[in-house]
Order: structure tokens, then C-alpha cells, then sequence
């Protein structure tokens, strides 16, 4: 008796064992370029990319071209199919703090911070929507530093 009740659990560990392996072979590539006011975003700007339904985030930061790819994990590129929010990250403490004006450099590198574009503090919850279809995919990601 305790053999037959054994076989039906171990059955339905191998299986959650499995699909957890293959989740990993599921996700799909993003690429992009994020620009600010038309003009290629400067290198450090962290887009967090959030599903709206279930499923884990992924992450990308633009380097020296606006351009930026995916991570779903720091070792794993890529991103789950489905729809996502696209938000701003902060590199740390507030967003105001990271992201001083261009114009503002003052005391910018005695505090170690990065000097970036002042953006829309809504950028922060929500830029907008995208659509990840399964395979590749390159989306474009438009920002401007005056309220949209």
C-alpha cells in the first residue's frame, strides 16, 4: 500500500522537477534602443520590464548607444513571453537622487551618482506596455524628459 501511494507522488515531483527546468527554455529576447527627447539615452539607464499578469521581471541597461538587452537573471538573458510593464529603475535610493538634470552636476561625483536625464516621476511606475511574443524581439522605447 505505502509502495502504490509512493509512485503518484514521486510521479508528480519529477514532474514539477521537469517544469521547472524547462521554464528557462521558454523565454524569449528583447532588444531595443531607449532614446530621451529623440536622441539616444546615455549609458545607465535601468528599464525594469514587470509581466502584468504572473511571472518573474527581466531587466535591461542602456550602454554608450541607448541600446540595452534583456537579463532575466544576472547569468540569463531574455524575458517571459506576454505583456509587461516598462518602468524605470533607479540605481538606488530615491529617483531624484540618481537622476539629477543634465544641467545639475553640481556635487554629482562627490556623491557617486551617475548624472542623467530628469525624468517624469511617473516613468518611475510606468512608461508603458509592451508585448513580448515568443522568439525575438526588438522594441523601441521613446522617453522625454518633460511630462508625456
Amino acid at each position: 500500500m505505502l509502495k502504490e501511494r509512493a509512485i503518484p507522488q514521486v510521479t508528480l515531483l519529477l514532474l514539477l522537477v521537469l517544469s521547472c527546468g524547462c521554464r528557462d527554455s521558454e523565454l524569449s529576447s528583447l532588444t531595443g534602443t531607449v532614446t530621451v527627447d529623440g536622441q539616444p539615452a546615455p549609458a545607465g539607464i535601468n528599464l525594469g520590464f514587470v509581466p502584468i499578469l504572473q511571472g518573474s521581471p527581466s531587466y535591461g541597461t542602456t550602454d554608450e548607444n541607448g541600446q540595452f538587452v534583456a537579463n532575466y537573471t544576472f547569468k540569463r538573458t531574455g524575458i517571459e513571453p506576454g505583456e509587461h510593464r516598462v518602468k524605470l529603475m533607479p540605481a538606488g535610493g530615491s529617483e531624484r537622487e540618481k537622476m539629477p538634470s543634465l544641467d545639475d552636476n553640481t556635487g554629482a561625483g562627490e556623491r557617486g551618482m551617475s548624472v542623467g536625464p530628469n525624468f517624469p516621476q511617473s516613468y518611475y511606475a510606468e512608461i508603458t506596455k509592451i508585448t513580448i511574443s515568443p522568439g525575438r524581439n526588438s522594441i523601441d522605447i521613446p522617453l522625454e524628459t518633460k511630462n508625456p
